[in-house]
């Protein structure tokens, strides 16, 4: 049976939580403002540079949450089956029971191969990318964020696949096709939904989404970046902890979180829609099986017990934690504890509090205004993929003509990116000049006098377009003024 969901806690389980919370926050926020920051300029220099620096600084960096999980909380995680190969690029599918099951894996990838936390990239939601700091530095990691809407999410699949194959790096992408956790709201869904489809009602599993992952798949192949699928199934034994609330707020964890992988061959699997949809749906219900038996005996065992019996042995062999890769994970903690006392060192007690601000200000509008400049895209591009005039069987001629394709030049892009450079050093100088050189008097006047200006104006002309309108015709227009000028010498 599946252990309880458990939201109770005691006051020093809270206290844990926040201290997890406070190291990672600092920790990925300062990384961000003292490693990211300065390595900006190899993203538009040498980009396949700063892909190799990105990925290991911050695959490393998550040794801090991972470990914590065990040396903090007292976490233990039990791996078996197949190890994935950070050499080969893949696609790892997982079942989604709580929010945090990609970090207790984490945990697993380390026992595998350490530098699997190197190569490895997930798919979080995209709202986390927006979380300062660690948000920043998992969008610099290059995660694929996904809004859960295959419309939506359809394109950035496209382009960050394209994106890892054009610098040949291997990495091994964990998706859940399930879209979501299992909590009672989509367990609730689930269910409605398989009923609704002559589906079975499964107990420990949602309904795997079919579209995206056969997307992916094909995009993959494509690519021609994916050698392996590896399947895994998590489960929990003690107790089970939702969401990352429940880690945080009230310091709450799973006694023990179980992997079991399976590494399977792409050539295995088949190639059109409908047959990759059946396969996943096939590997779901293995899936459930799996873990009925998981939960009635407390181990994982090979669905054929009597068949292929070196088969069976292979695939759930025991993956423990080496000494070596123990004694490696102590020392990168104690690296990343280390830097992040420096770093807060420097920030709050060398640096003055007008370079604080400069330097928060400036990290907040860079990555902050790039994830907003390239998310936002029309929903109805996103619903039908393409743009489309609003009279498709009207005026064919104008149609053509409206709806022609038009690229963004070289010449046009430079001067994009030149732009957008120079706003950003006027925001940072403008931010600096306000909170680092006027003084707080100075600051109420300007801002108070420009708010009156601006309010005052847009309350008596209606709006302040309206003034500008009004003062433009109040001034004579230049043919006008010319005709004045002429009448005037006329008269001399």
């Amino acid at each position: 049976m599946e252990p309880p969901v458990v939201s109770h806690f005691e006051p020093f389980q809270c206290l844990r939580g926040i201290t997890y919370a406070t190291l990672l926050l600092s920790s990925s926020y300062f990384g961000t403002l003292f490693f990211l920051m300065p390595l900006m300029p190899f993203a538009f220099l040498w980009p396949a540079v700063f892909r190799q620096i990105a990925d290991f600084l911050i695959g490393f960096w998550l040794v801090l949450p991972s470990s914590l999980m065990e040396l903090l909380f007292g976490v233990q995680i039990h791996v078996q089956g197949d190890k994935v190969d950070k050499n080969r690029p893949a696609l790892l599918i997982m079942n989604h029971r709580t929010r945090l099951d990609w970090l207790f894996f984490w945990n697993a990838l380390w026992r595998m191969d350490p530098w699997l936390l190197i190569t490895g990239k997930i798919s979080p939601k995209s709202m986390l990318m927006f979380i300062p700091g660690a948000g920043w530095a998992m969008a610099t990691n290059a995660f694929l964020f996904l809004e859960r809407n295959f419309a939506s999410d359809q394109t950035r699949i496209d382009k960050i696949i394209s994106y890892y194959s054009r610098f040949e790096r291997k990495y091994q992408l964990l998706l859940f096709p399930e879209g979501t956790d299992k909590c009672p709201i989509a367990t609730e869904r689930s269910q409605k939904f398989a009923e609704k489809n002559g589906l079975v009602q499964y107990k420990y599993l949602l309904h795997p989404r079919t579209l995206g992952f056969v997307h992916l798949l094909h995009k993959m192949r494509k690519e021609k970046y994916v050698d392996f699928v590896y399947d895994v199934t998590v489960a929990y034994g003690g107790r089970i902890i939702q969401s990352e609330m429940d880690l945080i707020l009230r310091g709450l964890t799973p006694g023990h979180v179980y992997f079991l992988v399976k590494k399977i061959s792409i050539s295995s699997l088949p190639d059109k829609d409908e047959q990759l949809e059946k396969w996943l749906m096939e590997k779901w219900a293995e899936k459930e099986k799996t873990l009925h038996n998981f939960y009635a005996s407390g181990e994982f065992s090979s669905p054929n017990a009597n068949s292929d019996r070196d088969h069976q042995q292979n695939t759930l062999q025991k993956i423990g934690l080496s000494s070596r890769a123990r004694l490696l994970q102590m020392v990168v903690l104690a690296v990343w504890l280390a830097l992040t006392t420096i770093w807060a060192f420097i920030f709050f007690g060398v640096l003055s509090s007008k370079i604080r601000w400069l330097i928060a200000l400036f990290t907040a509008v860079y990555f902050v205004g790039l994830q907003l400049y390239y998310e936002k895209t029309l929903h109805n591009f996103y619903a039908s993929g393409e743009f489309s005039s609003p009279n498709a069987n009207s005026d064919r001629d104008h149609q053509q003509n409206t709806l022609q394709k038009i690229g963004l030049s070289s010449r046009a892009r430079l001067l994009q990116m030149v732009v957008l450079a120079v706003w950003l050093a006027l925001t940072t100088i403008w931010a600096f000049i306000f909170f680092g050189v006027l003084s707080s008097k100075i600051r109420w006047l300007i801002a108070l006098f420009t708010a009156v200006y601006f309010v005052g104006l847009q309350l008596y002309y209606g709006g302040f377009e309206l003034f500008l309108a009004q003062l433009a015709a109040a001034r004579p227009t230049d043919e006008s003024a010319k005709q004045k000028q002429s009448h005037r010498k006329k008269k001399q």
